[in-house]
């Protein structure tokens, strides 16, 4: 048989990538990453390889289990007289085989010692090895938006420390049991997912209360973790509770947190958002969001989020932060002063005056359109400035809300769903979604919406994506007129981030 001399001989792995694996899709396994994903436009990530001693079905299906730990644990075992007989068996095959048999055994045996340096007997044997791979391979994406998958926040930060730190051990693979429960409408893994977090709960304060661990920056990225499920759970009321804890807990250990900066910020978007939909004050000040923001520069020296983890630049985000403070603090029964009104206008045309400072991707660009019209679509109704005339609005903004609307509808569709781009979009979509107030006029946007949160309900499994729709569903049945704050009891608890 002719054979491709070594130098000519194409790099091609045995597997698919995860990528193609993950979507059905044909492989053409090159290395370092496969041309597939390329000709999508998709970042390719990578290749997984399958040690010897991977079971392919039943419970342990996908556990990387070397083949040796029965010896090197000292435990007898039924399968030793059939390892003694495939070893006497070598002489029929061929050197070739018998040469890569032996690397696959000693790549099992350093596997193997590898898996059980600095971890505990206690994280190999409670079974949560199948979720906290189901995490990294499917869910460690959605907060990221960058071109690099390995610099993605939960794979740089979260997944190193589920080996060490129980409580954040517990808390990601209830994560991955509620996804997997939403996925396949599955009770029994629903149930999981409760025990899995009342545990990880447990854990943390038992955590909190060790004066070895209690300033870890393990501690409050498990709090992170614990406020990113209760999004997905729906429960705000623990939401409320870990997000001012986490962020009193890096003000006063951050200066030995070598993330601190990641987790700061996403602190403070959880907390503009969830002012966004709620009656609750921000619980970060002004001047602490600035603190927070300018953590990180960009390359030409201006303000960015860190580990592209955020859709919404920061000065729009600064914005939405004052406007919604000074909604706030306005009492709730009188109508708003002049000069009130003149502080919305005036926000209102600094944000439609805004540019963005640095070039984007298409899919990118898309999202940020959609969240600069949303946030011009969410002041214009919070103070209804479209009903008063304003010596500030010369080119008629406040008036034409409608493509406002439009716009925020066009840029959502733009972008590929289900995507960590069509994730963050969900907020401007809710704004949009406000507006469609005519039943037989916007009957088909209504339609996409819902259909839109339904199918990333079930590719998320965040119950946020359920009340979005209940939300708005309330607000088109009332026929009355609702902002995204007063909206919110009308629904049950939101955050959208």
């Amino acid at each position: 048989m002719l054979q491709l001399p070594p130098a000519t001989r194409p790099a091609i792995h045995p597997t698919a990538c995860r990528n193609c694996r993950r979507r059905g899709r044909r492989c053409d396994k090159t290395l370092p990453t496969c041309l597939s994903c390329k000709n999508r436009l998709v970042a390719c990530e990578g290749y997984v390889t399958r040690w010897t001693g991977v079971a392919a079905r039943g419970k342990l299906a996908g556990k990387s289990k070397p083949v040796l730990d029965d010896e090197e644990e000292g435990r007898t075992s039924p399968e030793q007289p059939r390892c003694s007989r495939a070893t006497t068996s070598t002489t029929s095959v061929s050197p070739r085989q018998r040469q890569r048999h032996q690397k696959q055994l000693a790549a099992s045996q350093r596997l193997g010692s590898l898996k059980t340096i600095g971890q505990p007997d206690s994280l190999r044997a409670d079974g949560l090895d199948v979720f906290i791979d189901y995490f990294v391979h499917e869910l460690s994406y959605i907060p990221y938006l960058g071109s690099n998958p390995g610099e993605g926040p939960y794979l740089r930060y979260v997944r190193p420390l589920t080996n060490t730190v129980l409580p954040l051990r517990y808390v990601v693979a209830a994560s991955a049991s509620l996804h997997l429960a939403s996925r396949l409408c599955d009770e029994p893994l629903r149930n999981r997912s409760r025990e899995l977090q009342l545990k990880a709960s447990v854990l943390l304060r038992q955590r909190l209360t060790s004066k070895t661990f209690s300033m870890d920056h393990g501690t409050v990225l498990t709090m992170l973790m614990m406020a990113q499920l209760d999004m997905c759970t729906g429960d705000l009321a623990e939401f409320d509770i870990h997000v001012p804890a986490a962020k009193a807990f890096v003000r006063a250990y951050g200066t030995v947190m070598p993330d601190r900066s990641y987790c700061e910020q996403r602190l403070a978007w959880w907390d503009i958002m969830r002012a966004t939909t709620s009656t609750r004050l921000l619980t970060f000040t002004s001047t602490d969001l600035k603190k927070t923001i300018s953590r990180y520069q960009s390359p030409h020296g201006g303000r960015e989020w860190g580990c592209d983890a955020f859709a919404c630049p920061v000065d729009l985000a600064e914005y939405i932060a004052d406007v919604t403070m000074l909604y706030k603090l306005q009492p709730a029964d009188r109508p708003f002063a002049a000069d009130v009104m003149q502080r919305a206008a005036l926000l209102a045309s600094s944000v439609r005056a805004w540019t963005p400072t640095q070039s984007y991707s298409e899919p990118m660009s898309h999202v940020v359109g959609a969240w600069h019209a949303s946030i011009l679509l969410y002041i214009i109704r919070l103070f209804r400035l479209h009903e008063h005339e304003n010596e500030h609005d010369e080119a008629h903004m406040f008036d034409d809300t409608a493509a406002l609307r439009d716009s925020v509808f066009v840029h959502a569709r733009s972008v590929p769903t289900p995507s960590a781009w069509s994730i963050a979009i969900h907020w401007p979509l809710l704004q949009a979604g406000l507006w469609l107030e005519q039943p037989d006029v916007d009957a088909e946007q209504r339609d996409w919406l819902r259909t839109h949160f339904t199918r990333m309900m079930r590719h998320v499994g965040c119950r946020q994506f359920t009340t979005v729709t209940q939300l708005l569903e309330s607000v088109w049945a009332s026929n009355e007129y609702h902002n995204s704050i007063t909206a919110a009891s009308l629904a049950g608890p939101l955050v959208i981030a």
